[in-house]
């Protein structure tokens, strides 16, 4: 760990996107890995209001060290979530 020199403040996590703006990219992208379907899948715009989630993707856009963002789709007995 580097140490700070005294008088300089140290360095922040900013996030260069808003969590909102983020989330609405997310459900576009979403839309044009399934072209069957127009609209955004229910489950994951459930799976966007977790708050377990809601955290992952905010360390996602505030933290440098957290490089990548990984969304899985998954089925269930058939049912696609």
């Amino acid at each position: 760990m580097e140490a700070v020199p005294q008088g300089q403040p140290e360095p922040q996590s900013v996030a260069v996107v808003e969590f909102n703006d983020f989330c609405n990219y997310l459900r576009r992208v979403v839309t044009v890995f399934l072209p069957n379907d127009d609209v955004t899948p229910p489950a994951f715009n459930a799976a966007l209001q977790e708050r377990s989630n809601q955290d992952c993707i905010r360390m996602f856009i505030s933290d440098q060290q957290v490089p990548v963002l990984f969304i899985q789709r998954a089925s269930s007995k058939g049912k696609i979530t």
